[in-house]
C-alpha cells in the first residue's frame, strides 16, 4: 500500500515538475531459459527495443551521476532515463554491454558482492567475474553500485549496516574507485525502512534506488535513498 501511494504521488507531481526521468530495471537480457521470475528476464530484442524507443520519445540516456545532479539541482532538463542492472548475472556483460557500448548509452550495474564470480545453484546461472568487472571500471559509460552482499531484505537483517558497507568496500577494492550509490534488494517500502535509509547514507552512499515503480520528479531530491525505478522485461 505505502508503495502505490508514493508512486501515486510521484505521478501527480510530473505537471509541475521541472525534471522528468525514468530510471529502468533489467536482470537478466538473455534469450534463453532461466529457472526465475519472468519479471527478471528481458529478451535481447526487446531490451534493445526499450533503448531505442526511449531515444524515439526524446529521452537522453544519462549516468548515475548526471541524473544526480539534474534531480539534486532540480535544473530544467529534457526527460531522461538511467539504465540500471540488479544482481547481475554474466549474460549482462555478453548480451547487453556490446548493445549499450553501440549505442554509447551509460549505465549502472548494482552487484550483490558474494555473487561475483559465482553460479546460482538452482537455476544455474552466472553471475559477473572479477575480470568483467575490472572491464567496467575502466569504461566511462558503466557506474559500479552496490547491491549489498548477500541480497538480503534489509529491513530483516540482522546487521544490515554490514550488508552495505563490506559490500561497498569489496566493490571499491576491485574497480579502484569509490563506489557511490546503492540499489536495495527488493526494494520496497516492506524491505526498506527508514531506518535503513539512514545506514545507507551513514555508510557513504550519495543516493539509493528502490523499486518503487514511478518516474523520477522533483519530489525525489526530498527522497534520495528511496529514489523509484521501472523494471523492464
Amino acid at each position: 500500500m505505502r508503495d502505490r501511494i508514493a508512486a501515486r504521488r510521484l505521478r501527480s507531481s510530473v505537471r509541475s515538475s521541472r525534471i522528468y526521468g525514468e530510471i529502468i530495471m533489467f536482470h537478466h537480457v538473455t534469450d534463453e531459459y532461466v529457472d526465475i521470475q519472468i519479471s527478471c528476464r528481458c529478451p535481447i530484442k526487446v531490451f534493445e527495443h526499450y533503448l531505442d524507443d526511449y531515444r524515439k520519445r526524446g529521452f537522453s540516456f544519462v549516468s548515475m551521476d548526471e541524473a544526480y545532479e539534474i534531480i539534486t539541482n532540480k535544473s530544467d532538463h529534457s526527460p531522461f532515463c538511467v539504465v540500471t542492472f540488479d544482481d547481475v548475472p554474466d549474460n549482462v556483460f555478453t548480451h547487453a554491454y556490446p548493445i549499450l557500448k553501440q549505442k554509447e548509452i551509460p549505465f549502472a550495474v548494482f552487484i550483490t558482492t558474494d555473487y561475483i564470480n559465482n553460479v546460482n545453484p538452482r537455476s544455474h546461472e552466472k553471475y559477473v567475474t572479477t575480470e568483467h568487472l575490472k572491464a567496467w571500471a575502466n569504461d566511462p559509460l558503466c557506474t559500479v553500485g552496490g547491491h549489498t552482499k548477500s541480497h538480503p531484505q534489509l529491513k530483516y537483517c540482522p546487521d544490515p549496516k554490514t550488508e552495505m558497507s563490506e559490500s561497498k568496500n569489496i566493490l571499491e577494492t576491485i574497480v579502484g574507485k569509490p563506489v557511490k550509490y546503492i540499489a536495495y534488494p527488493y526494494g520496497k517500502h516492506s524491505s526498506v525502512s527508514k531506518r535503513i535509509q539512514k545506514i545507507a547514507k551513514s555508510t557513504g552512499f550519495k543516493c539509493a534506488l528502490s523499486t518503487i515503480e514511478a518516474p523520477v520528479t522533483d519530489r525525489c531530491g526530498k527522497s534520495l535513498y528511496l529514489l523509484p525505478r521501472i523494471p523492464k522485461f
